[in-house]
């Protein structure tokens, strides 16, 4: 194949990955975050933008397995590298590796070298010592080492490697397009490339594909399984297919069901865009009270109860919503929001919403009390800071 066609297939390609992540992470990545590593024959960047979803690429076909396992002069870790024969050109993962620290600090000690911070590296590296005959059991052996949740697709010249943790934590799904498979966490991705959805991947699900179709087996077994609720709650987009469940039906039904719970004697019912929106929307048709847009979004503003110090937080906080006075003023309004990790968004809000003259402000949640800090993918802070511990 001549170098200029290369060049337009890896454009097509990167178009349709581009426009995937452009539907479920928006401008800023914002619901899942995004980490990207490239490696230029000994030129290592690296970029980070905080979330939950790690993301490890090769800009070269060379096997990105053979350039991440260095060792030290002198060492004897080179007995522990296992290269194959079918290269690894990219691998992205979304979800957190719970024993990620103890796997590195044990390939560090046989002579491995990182580069990086990422787990997506530490997969990359524990592929590369696990002994097997081909690529594909290689990751079916390295996976079921790891502990918490995950997601992983690993893409070679012709096979796409899929797997999903045991207990299904976060969400990934496969659809078709033509002749192609498209995988995803959500499906709004699909519907913006004209990929129709066929199914989730199954918790302990690895799935070969390649031109000869699908192949299915199970890599791990797990008694239960354990459904990330923010999923519902606040990271996905209403428009998907999460957990084999309409995220924008579920999010109203909550907003149905805090009405019944939880009346108020209001004039206008807003959200804390855009997540708490469609819980909004059903609080409003189950208490009958007139939906209204009065707070606006700046979306180049990220997710403020992840920022490390309380002043950023609520600088954060007056750059992304805006309240509408014409709306807002001399009204008693109920604001539902979808949940409370710190509660500062909340405070800085309602002092806002008082000052564009609401009469009174009601504030109603429409998911159960954060009273625990998560470990699988969820930048919670320690109990204490938390509002409802």
């Amino acid at each position: 194949m001549r170098n200029y066609q290369k060049f337009f297939i890896s454009l097509f390609v990167f178009s349709f990955i581009s426009l995937s992540l452009s539907a479920q992470y928006g401008p800023q990545f914002d619901n899942r975050g995004f980490e990207q590593w490239t490696n230029r024959v000994n030129e290592p960047t690296h970029w980070h933008s905080g979330g939950t979803a790690t993301g490890t690429f090769s800009s070269w076909v060379d096997s990105q397995i053979e350039q991440s396992t260095q060792t030290r002069p002198g060492s004897s870790g080179t007995k522990s590298v296992r290269l194959y024969p079918e290269s690894i050109w990219g691998v992205t993962a979304n979800g957190n590796i719970t024993n990620a620290n103890e796997l590195r600090a044990e390939m560090e000690a046989d002579g491995h070298i990182f580069q990086t911070t990422s787990d997506s590296e530490i997969l990359l590296h524990e592929i590369a010592r696990t002994h097997a005959d081909t690529l594909g059991e290689a990751i079916k052996k390295a996976i079921t080492k790891f502990t918490g949740s995950f997601c992983l697709v690993f893409i070679s010249k012709d096979t796409m490697y899929v797997a999903r943790d045991g207990f299904g934590f976060r969400p990934l799904s496969i659809a078709r397009m033509g002749k192609a498979w498209c995988v995803a966490s959500e499906t709004c991705a699909f519907d913006l490339l004209g990929a129709n959805y066929v199914r989730d991947i199954q918790p302990g699900e690895l799935l070969t594909i390649t031109n000869n179709g699908l192949h299915s087996e199970r890599f791990t077994h797990k008694e239960r399984q354990a459904h990330c609720i923010f999923e519902y709650i606040y990271f996905s987009r209403p428009d998907s297919v999460i957990f084999e469940q309409s995220c924008d039906k579920v999010r109203r039904k909550m907003g149905k069901q805090l009405a019944k719970e939880c009346p108020v004697d209001a004039d206008i019912v807003i959200s804390v865009p855009d997540s708490a929106t469609t819980a909004a929307l059903g609080y409003s048709q189950a208490s009958g009270i007139r939906f209204e847009i009065g707070l606006l979004r700046n979306h180049y503003v990220g997710r403020t109860f992840i920022d490390p110090t309380q002043n950023v937080r609520e600088q954060k906080v007056k750059l992304k919503f805006n309240p509408i006075v014409g709306v807002l003023k001399n009204k008693r309004v109920c604001v539902v929001e979808d949940s409370i990790v710190r509660g500062t968004t909340l405070k800085i809000l309602s002092r806002m919403l008082r000052d564009a003259g609401a009469l009174e402000v009601h504030i109603r949640i429409a998911s159960p009390p954060v009273a625990h800090p998560c470990f699988f993918g969820m930048d919670f802070p320690s109990q204490g800071e938390l509002a409802a511990s």
